[in-house]
């Protein structure tokens, strides 16, 4: 008979005072997933475009609810698609880097990924006329090193809270459901304006944009939240941040 190996449970408040604790020396690699607030706020942010497709009718329904959200944008599509970017940020949102292309940097020398970077955040605020401080990367993959030159690149990485999972072959109203009952004040939530798949993701979803975004707009007005940029979320409470290492 083999005994289960005990595990033993470490009390919130003692996880805390360790980071708390850790904090000041792991900030450099860490990376920001929300805030701690009261506030029924969170931050809506779009992954992969911008897509002439879908994110003029995404900016109409922001529009609409009056809520400001972040464009983790790709590059090459907003050199393609200018219009688009300036759309954006003509109704209140913030524009930032998502990457060059949707190139999984863990797979890349850190050099080239420093040199990605920094070339993507300059022109992409060459097309969005205002400095790029935020990223995301490319899948949610992450290692020491690109953090390291994330950065190195004056640029700050940001994950996420919650991941509306968008990005498979579910209904709109099962991801509002998800989205609407694992939402938090200070949450920032993961969604797509386009998506960017690969032969090893889950088969895409059937559902347009639209249908997604209005519902999951729909359901985060039901309990009261509104939504803001990343940049705003920061400056209403502590910063909640995260090892985020993932391939």
């Amino acid at each position: 008979m083999v005994r289960a190996r005990s595990r033993a449970v470490i009390p919130q408040r003692l996880r805390r005072a360790a980071w708390n604790a850790l904090a000041p020396c792991l900030r450099g690699v860490s990376s920001v997933k929300g805030v701690t607030t009261e506030q029924p706020i969170v931050a809506l942010t779009f992954d992969d475009g911008p897509d002439p497709a879908s994110t003029p009718r995404v900016l109409e329904l922001l529009a609409r609810a009056g809520w400001r959200a972040t464009f983790f944008t790709l590059v090459d599509r907003a050199e393609a698609h200018p219009d688009l970017v300036a759309a954006a940020v003509s109704g209140g949102h913030e524009i930032a880097l998502h990457g060059v292309d949707h190139t999984r940097l863990t797979g890349l020398p850190t050099t080239e990924v420093y040199r990605r970077l920094r070339e993507g955040r300059d022109r992409l605020g060459r097309v969005s006329g205002a400095p790029v401080r935020l990223f995301r990367p490319p899948h949610g993959a992450q290692r020491m090193t690109t953090v390291a030159a994330t950065r190195a690149a004056h640029l700050l990485p940001v994950t996420w809270t919650l991941d509306s999972q968008d990005w498979q072959n579910r209904t709109p109203a099962d991801l509002a459901t998800r989205v609407s009952e694992h939402a938090t004040p200070g949450a920032i939530v993961v969604l797509h304006d386009s998506l960017v798949l690969t032969e090893a993701d889950a088969p895409p979803p059937q559902a347009s944009r639209d249908d997604i975004v209005t519902a999951v707009l729909g359901a985060l007005a039901e309990r009261g939240f509104t939504s803001r940029t990343v940049s705003e979320l920061l400056r209403l409470g502590p910063v909640r941040r995260t090892i985020w290492l993932r391939d």
